[in-house]
């Protein structure tokens, strides 16, 4: 079984919600809306998407729901073999799941973004990758310290405490021998940062217990948003489910479910 989160940010407030969850299981697409979706909707600005318009309602569908669709490059785009190097996975994956679990299905017409469930290691600890959020405002040094980026380099986390739209931020920054060498290169996305500040309360060693690394650099012509793919490892000294709040519980639906096909 396959699913990903979809989170929704109101674009007064720039605060993200969690209002629903694909999955794919046994060739089977079904999409739900989470508690998320009702704190959501409280805000005046967050309705049903057209193609799901009861919030109470499971949907499923044989084939990927076309919300989900239309953010996949189609394979017979000139660029897509390019597309999944960018994305960090095998030139032949094809799993539309698998291209939106890390692209993050962004669109420039909304406000939406898929994320995956970490995965558990035998360790105990939870890892996820994903690109660093925010490059396209970084500064011109910043983005040429990206570019020199290897493969394995670890990344360091701060706290963007005095950041205007959230004072929850956390921030990626490099290391280095010299001061120029320093620079910050992203944030961390949002649906991270809550585990990240528990850590932060809970943790005797937040530097052995929240590791970043450089997984893949894209130099142009990739866009901006895919230019730094990076791993997060997060390690948790008691019991831990990512994800686990009360907004990302299903809603409770009508015992039927809505067949699209």
């Amino acid at each position: 079984m396959n699913q990903l989160y979809i989170a929704w940010q109101d674009e007064e407030t720039r605060r993200w919600f969690p209002v629903g969850i694909l999955t794919h299981y046994h060739h089977l697409y079904q999409f739900e809306y989470l508690h998320g979706a009702e704190l959501a909707a409280q805000t005046g600005h967050f309705f049903p998407f057209p193609s799901f318009p009861d919030l109470y309602a499971v949907y499923e569908d044989m084939e990927l729901f076309p919300l989900f669709a239309n953010r996949v490059m189609p394979r017979s785009r000139r660029v897509f073999k390019e597309y999944v190097d960018w994305l960090g996975l095998p030139e032949d994956e094809t799993d539309p799941m698998a291209l939106l679990q890390r692209s993050g299905g962004r669109s420039a017409t909304d406000s939406l973004e898929m994320f995956p469930y970490p995965q558990e290691m035998n360790d105990g600890s939870y890892h996820i990758s994903f690109f660093t959020h925010g490059v396209r405002y970084m500064s011109p040094e910043a983005l040429q310290r990206i570019n020199t980026l290897q493969r394995g380099a670890r990344l360091f986390l701060m706290h963007d405490l005095q950041n205007p739209h959230d004072a929850n931020a956390f921030m990626f920054r490099t290391d280095g021998e010299h001061p120029g060498d320093k620079q910050m290169v992203g944030y961390c996305p949002r649906y991270l940062t809550a585990h990240l500040h528990e850590l932060l309360k809970s943790s005797h060693d937040f530097f052995d217990d929240v590791i970043a690394t450089v997984e893949q650099v894209n130099l142009s012509p990739a866009p901006i948003q895919l230019r730094l793919l990076c791993s997060l490892a997060m390690r948790w000294s008691d019991p831990f489910k990512p994800y686990s709040g009360d907004e990302y519980e299903p809603l409770e639906h009508s015992v039927h479910h809505l067949q699209l096909r």
